[in-house]
């Protein structure tokens, strides 16, 4: 018995370690105002991720603590404060604005209490001219600071570009640290500097407009410090001012949020923005972040998730990893650490529950020191990248990366650390444009495309030399180039017959190959701008937009069939018309059947007989004429219903008719008149996804690498199948069209959206586009890499668009010279065309199967009747159909009846419901 005992104290005691190795869950504090959707999703979110997965060291699990304010006020985030400390919290995180954080830090100072600040915010209540010099000068800080103070990578890349003249814009509060931080640095630099405070995107436009005018055609140096919509905002509205357009404006974002820019909508606008971004886009554990982010579902309650990661949901990732990884530190040395801290779930300080912020004196978090000191010695890499604090809190050793804006994407060009500075890993975009040499002819490569570069025909007797030999799009475009920029040139056809990608070898070969040769000075040609051929070459800005498009053989057009005019509704309407008419037609019956205002007398020859119009062929029949919208009274008799419900069901069909009827008709002349395509597939889905049709690009040329690299799984599968079958891809757009013309359907090509047009409106006019395009590129001119061609060549561009040149020659030579008929040439001829007989003949068909049809049932009564009669009056039935066809013909009665009729007045006293009344007269049973 006492070993027994002693068993159970020690499996007792066992269990006391286990349960208290670590405590079960660690509450968190979190008070955010209203508005912050992203950042309480990645906070919930981060602390599920390591809830859900077993920690190897410490073994616990994270409890949220989360208030949300309508407003943040001193006294609201207060009470908030107390309430949270009242139940029990191990450490506090927020994103104070700048009057509220001395209120955290006098909470944090007072009661201990860990506190970790997504904002940069100076650890002091006051501040001089260098406020990075007068962060915090003591080491009792229980706050921390997890976004970086990077002005002093601002200030190292302003020196780099060499600015002279500077537009400081700024919107918040918390903007004005960094804006006295470098008005101070730029004043020591001697640099000019306008600051402007503004209100939003609008008020920032206009400021930008007075700029404009003022400065005149010189470079305007904008460094926004706003948010990221704003900013959006701000460069849409001077994109589409035309005024503006012909400025030069660089824009240096600095509010380290460029990665929720919508790229999208400034694509091909050759803005010129440059900006420092905390995220590394090549890491794997950034890569992983960003795609489970996107994927979170908003109706499921990650309110603004499910878009690009933004800068501040990754530093609240990075908090909760901070947090989570010096807990591990903690527990690793200490796995008894809090074991006299929690009671029956709820936390204790110094035996007390929680921490009361009336009592007195303040009684501060017994392990607030050491947690902080744990948070500002642990070291892990992030989201943001290496977290790294110093003694007093702030950010250290992090890393900005450094990108610029290309006409189709974001790139990478350098890095900013607090050891080395900037480092410049690509050239950047500024580069003073100086003349264009005069003394020489420009060499300019191209290669024969329609309608871009074409043999010109000379005329009779003419002989044609230089650049006079060519003609199409690309050479007006040119001409009208060099007399903007006041150069000369000569037009040299490439000597591959490329366009210009990397070969097994790793050269370059085709046009862009000319010119990593140095052999040519520019390309004028439907040359995409891709990220590849960027990194050797430079090129303008877009003179046009594209896509890739799908273009198949037109399918044969089909002619309406002799039943079209069931077309207008589906096989399931028709269906349930039928099954509707034989309903009414029962319900009908059955109503007049129950209904004592259906049935009336009649007085007959024989005597009065209660009898009722609506037979079940009567019924019939009158919801036939219904639905036919005719008349179904048959003289001398007149249908109609007596009693409530049968005008009750008779009315509901004659709406439901009517609007059958209506709508059948306004659909017929449309099925009727226009013949209709059929086409095989509609995307690029189903393409990739059937084996009948092959598919295939031209080689060597953007299409074919936008496959090749693409991470789309369609586009991969699709490139997947041309290069196992290398017969699919062709040399050039005219070979891959001539392939599509002659495969019958079997075949489809994919190649620029501009090309698929101006192909698809030459003759034989039997091509065309399906589906929507791939992507969204542009054509440039490609010059060499460093030419100072290259920013005059674009000012030109942007002038031919300007004043509508480019779209007049875009008009010129894809439409007027266009050889198949429009749009509108193709709608007017379709709402004049006549209908044929091949249109109605289904209407002719039914008329003479019904005409022969009822002649049928009328010789099958005739002879019925015929036989009937010889029947009964005992009389040969040649005889009797003899004498009823002389009766049918003459239309009078018999002169000598005996004939037929023997027993002739026997007949007329018989009870023949055949024999028409002497008289007739009805009465409405009462």
């Amino acid at each position: 018995m006492g070993n027994l005992l002693v068993f159970q104290i020690f499996l007792m005691g066992c269990g006391i370690s286990l349960v208290f190795s670590a405590p079960e869950r660690i509450p968190i504090g979190f008070v955010v105002k209203q508005g912050s959707p992203a950042i309480l999703s990645a906070f919930r979110y981060a602390i599920r991720q390591h809830n859900s997965n077993n920690n190897p060291v410490g073994g616990f699990k994270l409890d949220e603590r989360i208030d949300i304010l309508e407003t943040d006020d001193v006294l609201s985030v207060g009470r908030a404060v107390c309430a949270q400390m009242k139940k029990g919290i191990f450490a506090m995180m927020g994103l104070s604005r700048p009057g509220l954080y001395s209120t955290m830090q006098s909470y944090s100072q007072s009661f201990q209490m860990p506190y970790i600040n997504l904002n940069f915010l100076p650890n002091h209540t006051g501040l001089d001219k260098s406020p990075i010099n007068n962060l915090a000068l003591s080491s009792n800080n229980f706050h921390l600071n997890l976004r970086p103070f990077h002005a002093p990578a601002v200030v190292d890349l302003v020196r780099h570009y060499g600015w002279k003249d500077l537009v400081y814009l700024y919107d918040s509060d918390e903007a004005s640290y960094m804006m006295e931080f470098l008005v101070h640095e730029f004043s020591l630099q001697k640099r000019d500097v306008r600051v402007q405070r503004v209100s939003g995107a609008q008020e920032a436009y206009e400021y930008l407009k007075s700029i404009d005018s003022i400065v005149g055609a010189n470079k305007k140096h904008i460094i926004l410090d706003m948010p990221t919509a704003s900013t959006q905002d701000l460069i849409t509205k001077n994109l589409e001012d035309k005024a503006l357009m012909k400025r030069q404006f660089h824009y240096l974002m600095i509010n380290l949020g460029v990665e929720e820019l919508n790229f999208d909508h400034l694509k091909f606008t050759g803005v010129n923005m440059t900006a420092f971004t905390l995220f590394n886009s090549n890491d794997d554990h950034y890569k992983q972040w960003s795609n489970e982010w996107s994927q979170l579902d908003e109706d499921a309650g990650w309110l603004g998730a499910g878009g690009p990661l933004t800068n501040e949901a990754a530093l609240m990732v990075d908090a909760v990893h901070l947090w989570v990884a010096s807990l591990n530190r903690l527990f690793k040395d200490r796995p008894h650490m809090f074991q006299n801290n929690f009671r029956r779930g709820e936390l204790f300080n110094n035996g007390s529950r929680g921490l009361d912020c009336s009592k007195y004196p303040l009684e501060a978090w017994e392990h607030g020191k050491l947690l902080t000191h744990m948070l500002t010695t642990t070291r892990f890499t992030g989201l943001t990248g290496p977290v790294i604090f110093d003694a007093v809190g702030q950010r250290r050793n992090y890393t900005l990366n450094l990108v610029e804006m290309t006409f189709n994407r974001k790139v990478l060009v350098g890095t900013w650390s607090e050891k080395e500075g900037l480092l410049v890993t690509k050239r950047f975009t500024q580069v003073d444009v100086k003349p264009i040499p005069k003394d020489r002819n420009l060499v300019v490569t191209t290669i024969i495309e329609e309608p871009y570069m074409m043999w010109k025909v000379p005329r009779d007797g003419e002989t044609l030399t230089g650049n006079d030999r060519f003609e199409g799009f690309n050479v007006d475009m040119l001409k009208a180039m060099a007399e903007k920029a006041n150069f000369s040139y000569e037009i040299k056809l490439v000597n591959d017959s490329l366009y210009g990608a990397v070969d097994e070898h790793g050269n370059w070969n085709g046009m862009i190959g000319e010119l990593v040769r140095k052999e040519a000075d520019m390309v004028v040609a439907p040359l995409t701008i891709t990220a590849e051929r960027e990194q050797v070459v430079d090129f303008t800005k877009p003179y046009m937009s594209i896509g890739i498009s799908i273009v198949i053989k037109k399918p044969v057009k089909t002619k309406p069939g002799i039943f079209s005019f069931m077309a207008p509704l589906s096989y399931d309407i028709w269906i349930c018309i039928v099954f509707a008419y034989l309903g009414v037609s029962i319900v009908l019956f059955l109503v007049s059947r129950f209904s004592p205002y259906e049935w009336h007398i009649e007085e007959t020859f024989n005597g009065p007989v209660v009898v009722n119009e609506f037979s079940m062929y009567n019924t019939l029949w009158f919801s036939l004429g219904a639905f036919m919208q005719q008349g179904g009274h048959i003289y001398p008799r007149n249908y109609a219903f007596r009693s409530i419900s049968g005008r009750l069901a008779g009315s509901v069909w004659w709406f439901f008719t009517l609007i059958i009827i209506s709508s059948y008709t306004a659909n017929l002349a449309a099925f009727l008149t226009v013949e209709r395509m059929s086409t095989p597939i509609k995307s690029a889905d189903d393409l990739q996804s059937q084996s009948e049709i092959e598919y295939g690009v031209m080689r060597a040329g953007s299409t074919y690498s936008f496959f090749r690299r693409s991470k789309v799984v369609v586009y991969q599968k699709m490139w997947d199948f041309m290069s196992h079958r290398p017969h699919v891809v062709v040399k050039n757009n005219l070979e891959g069209f001539a392939r599509v013309r002659s495969s019958r359907g079997k075949y489809a090509y994919l190649a620029e959206s501009s090309v698929v047009d101006y192909m698809n409106n030459r003759l034989p006019c039997d091509t065309m586009k399906v589906g929507e395009d791939l992507d969204s590129k542009g054509y440039g001119i490609a010059t060499q890499a460093g030419s100072l061609l290259t920013e005059r060549l674009s000012r030109a561009i942007l002038d031919l668009k300007e004043d509508g040149t480019l779209t007049n020659l875009q008009h010129l030579w894809w439409i007027k010279k266009g050889q198949c008929p429009s749009e509108g040439e193709k709608q007017s001829d379709s709402k004049n065309s006549e209908l044929k007989l091949n249109n109605v003949a289904g209407c002719f068909y039914i008329l003479i199967i019904g005409l022969i049809v009822s002649m049928v049932f009328a010789l099958f009564e005739f002879l019925y009747k015929a036989h009937k009669d010889s029947r009964r009056y005992k009389v040969p039935l040649g005889l009797a159909v003899k004498n009823k066809a002389r009766f049918s013909v003459q239309g009078g009665a018999f002169k000598d009846p005996r004939l037929l009729y023997p027993n002739w007045h026997d007949a007329i006293r018989s009870k023949d419901s055949h024999q028409p009344p002497l008289f007739r007269k009805s009465h409405t049973q009462v």
